[in-house]
């Protein structure tokens, strides 16, 4: 313990100095030196430009990282010039207008995930509604996406619990995430114009259900892809997901139905969750399950090689 301590506290003290070395040497701050040194932005640059905003401690106490972290859009052009007066940036070198042109592109880069959050929190907040007809229309889909040849005897019924549900009434299921909760299951469930993931759920579905001479070694499907939108909203939240909506930006202005930005937020969160449900699945029968009371062991384990494979950490 003593050993660990100590290594943590030289690590801190040698990366420290080389920082103030570096920063001496070159007469630029680890962000400036970043942004300069290339004309050509990149994906990786805004990686890099974000774990230097993110951890610095003059940025932090500018207000610089609550506003980046709060669950909505900032103004990018703002937080720019804020990002450069906080940091003492010369504004009369030569290179302080390709500084300046990387450094707003990483900041509404680093945007989008903003806008994914408000767009994904919007249809959290709406609380499910059987006598919406939107929302039974999509409940209903749900099930003929799931299970093609099967009808449902009745609204409330056991057989939800062949997709997945707790009970005989799936919109007990949704209290945590919302509308939210079932519409990316919905979108998960069926082929379209930007995902084609319908029968990589049903492949999924069936997986889950566990092999016929163990009936017990299952795990709740449709339950397990709403806490899959809880997990990766969270990481969301945390910024552990921001490249993925990087290319996300403002184009509903003008839009009055659904609008460009929701449907491509949508589309890359579909995407995502797809993706984190297969895994899911793969993580099950490496887990070797003795029966479905092994699911919350599983899911940890889920969530650890999720972070590793789809996260900036």
């Amino acid at each position: 313990m003593l050993m660990d301590i100590l290594t943590t506290y030289f690590n801190v003290i040698i990366n420290t100095l080389i920082k103030y070395a570096l920063h001496f040497f070159y007469g630029k701050g680890e962000l400036e030196r970043l942004l300069t040194d290339s004309n050509k932005h990149t994906f990786l640059m805004t990686d890099m430009a974000g774990k230097i905003i993110l951890k610095s401690k003059v940025l932090a106490r500018g207000g610089v990282i609550k506003t980046m972290m709060l669950p909505k859009p900032y103004n990018v052009g703002n937080l720019s010039s804020q990002i450069i007066k906080l940091k003492s940036i010369r504004q009369n070198t030569s290179s302080y207008q390709i500084l300046k042109k990387n450094l707003k592109l990483c900041i509404k880069q680093l945007n989008g995930s903003r806008y994914a959050m408000q767009i994904l929190n919007n249809l959290k907040s709406i609380k499910y509604d059987n006598t919406n007809t939107k929302h039974e229309e999509v409940l209903y889909k749900l099930w003929q996406n799931l299970m093609p040849n099967t009808n449902l005897p009745s609204r409330i019924c056991e057989e939800w619990n062949l997709i997945g549900f707790q009970g005989t009434n799936p919109e007990t299921d949704f209290r945590g995430m919302g509308y939210l909760g079932l519409y990316i299951l919905m979108k998960f469930s069926e082929n379209n114009n930007f995902n084609n993931t319908g029968e990589k759920a049903r492949r999924i579905l069936k997986n889950s259900k566990g092999p016929p001479n163990f009936p017990l070694k299952f795990y709740p499907f449709a339950c397990a892809g709403i806490q899959i939108t809880n997990f990766a909203l969270d990481l969301l939240e945390r910024r552990k997901l921001d490249r993925w909506f990087y290319e996300v930006e403002d184009s509903n202005k003008n839009s009055t139905a659904i609008g460009i930005t929701e449907r491509r937020v949508i589309e890359i969160f579909v995407r995502l969750y797809s993706d984190m449900f297969e895994l899911l699945d793969v993580c099950w029968v490496l887990g070797k399950p003795v029966n479905v009371m092994d699911y919350g062991r599983i899911f940890n384990d889920f969530k650890e090689k999720a972070i590793k494979r789809f996260c900036i950490v």
